[in-house]
């Protein structure tokens, strides 16, 4: 296997200064060009109690069974099953709402996004974890085929607490860090990820950079698959059926067609932090 070699967290800076937050006032995530996908829990129009989009989930605990793509083209969270739907919490982070993904059998598929990562991606998140540090393996967020084994997404938290973002070309592995849960731990973070074809794998917790992996002999071209590009919240894709669902609280979830720049992340980066009240 390829790749592990990683840089040691590097403390960069933290965002928030006075002048932001008139300017997080103005921003949005869809100036910044290339995104595919934008799930907003305080955007109650997004918000449905079935996979069909029609009756509005407002009320809290209400089941969500579709969450509506505010990015560009049809990419919903979809479930069609009653009993495997999150519920809506209207009093979330910084008093904003939630989706909230029971851990046991709860989760909702993203539409494929065809063809949308040719060059990269870029992803960011904004959740929590109801119960830290987990006593197994646990997979948040993602998908994978079986062989050969393919992925662009995958956030895999092990029982150690150490969550990763992993991902797979042509059975070859390459992981880069995002945070480290201890026992207990239910602290709301926002997490990104940057990957560049032919270049690294960047992840970041709250602001600040934490491991970049060398991924330039991967070969690219060959990842894209009927499962990888149709990512699971609140659980994995594993070739189309869930795997590892974990009880996350999820509030907003950002994905880019493209490896984003540093002045395009940290403003996105900005505008969430200042939303959602992270440090």
């Amino acid at each position: 296997m390829r790749g592990r070699a990683m840089h040691q967290p590097v403390a960069t800076r933290q965002y928030g200064t006075p002048c932001w937050f008139t300017r997080a006032e103005r921003f949005s995530p869809a100036s910044v060009a290339g995104l595919v996908l934008w799930l907003a829990a305080d955007d109650a129009a997004s918000l449905f109690q079935s996979s069909g989009l029609d009756t509005p989930a407002l009320v809290d605990g209400d089941p969500v069974g579709g969450w509506k793509n505010r990015g560009a083209g049809a990419y919903h969270a979809l479930q069609g099953t009653a009993d495997r739907r999150p519920l809506l919490r209207l009093n979330g982070v910084n008093g904003l709402p939630l989706v909230e993904f029971d851990g046991s059998d709860d989760y909702l598929a993203v539409t494929r996004m065809t063809g949308k990562f040719s060059d990269g991606l870029s992803y960011f998140m904004v959740l929590k974890f109801a119960d830290g540090r987990p006593p197994g393996t646990r997979r948040p967020f993602g998908a994978r085929t079986s062989f050969p084994i393919q992925s662009y997404f995958t956030a895999t938290l092990p029982s150690s607490g150490s969550m990763v973002h992993a991902t797979w070309i042509d059975a070859e592995y390459y992981e880069a860090p995002l945070l480290s849960l201890d026992d207990g731990e239910t602290e709301w973070h926002l997490l990104a990820t940057v990957m560049t074809r032919g270049g690294d794998l960047t992840s970041y917790v709250d602001g600040i950079e934490t491991a970049t992996v060398d991924m330039s002999a991967s070969t690219w071209s060959s990842i894209a698959s009927p499962v990888s590009e149709s990512p699971f919240l609140g659980a994995e894709n594993l070739v189309g059926s869930p795997t590892g669902a974990h009880s996350l609280r999820l509030a907003e979830l950002l994905i880019y067609g493209t490896p984003l720049g540093g002045a395009d992340r940290e403003a996105i980066e900005q505008y969430l932090q200042t939303k959602y009240g992270l440090s």
